[in-house]
């Protein structure tokens, strides 16, 4: 298992893990453009993801972007999946949320990747609506919930974001690395598996 950075040479990795997430319902995900990885698209920056590739293939994927065009805040998991195949890959029932590829394994890329370019705040976004175009998004709005109680992540307000209504999430930083490193010292045979690309 591996956790890479996407780049152009990724491409037909990507395209197929998008057939494969309209297979699965996930229209989020369902192309490049869907991805807004096309010109054109309407964020206030280029989005960068992160993937676990398996077996040579993209199991998981989690992007960010620069959030409402503020170059301090970065809008992280952006558009995240996991294919169904593989969303039993880290094993186990996580209260910290860390059994999810994206939020244990891809999160921690983005944090790192924004603090080196000076971001200093970091949001997750869940949909609290009945928009829900990734097939998740209300079981992750609750998982949410109880990471706020963990004070693994703050509420901060609920708005309408890029027509849809959304909550706005606060990462506390220094809690959620305390989560993840307590998770990976009790997890250590699936970490030991996973090498890191930039």
């Amino acid at each position: 298992m591996e956790v890479v950075k996407l780049s152009p040479k990724h491409t037909e990795l990507l395209e197929k893990f998008n057939t494969e997430c309209a297979g699965a319902g996930f229209t989020n995900n369902a192309s490049m453009a869907a991805l807004k990885l096309v010109e054109g698209h309407d964020l206030p920056s280029d989005p960068q993801y992160w993937a676990l590739l398996v077996d040579d293939g993209i199991a998981s994927i989690s992007g960010c972007h620069s959030y409402d065009g503020d170059h301090r805040i970065l809008r992280c998991l952006f558009r995240s999946a996991t294919l169904p195949q593989y969303q039993g890959l880290i094993p186990g029932i996580s209260k910290t949320h860390m059994n999810s590829v994206p939020f244990s394994l891809l999160l921690p890329q983005q944090i790192g990747w924004g603090l080196h370019r000076g971001y200093q705040e970091f949001y997750i976004t869940t949909s609290h609506g009945d928009h829900d175009a990734s097939g998740h998004m209300s079981r992750t709005h609750r998982a949410l919930e109880l990471l706020a109680r963990q004070g693994i992540v703050d509420f901060v307000r609920q708005e309408e974001y890029y027509w849809t209504p959304q909550t706005l999430w606060r990462i506390n930083i220094s809690r959620y690395y305390e989560a993840v490193e307590a998770f990976k010292r009790t997890n250590e045979q699936i970490y030991s598996q996973i090498k890191y690309t930039n």
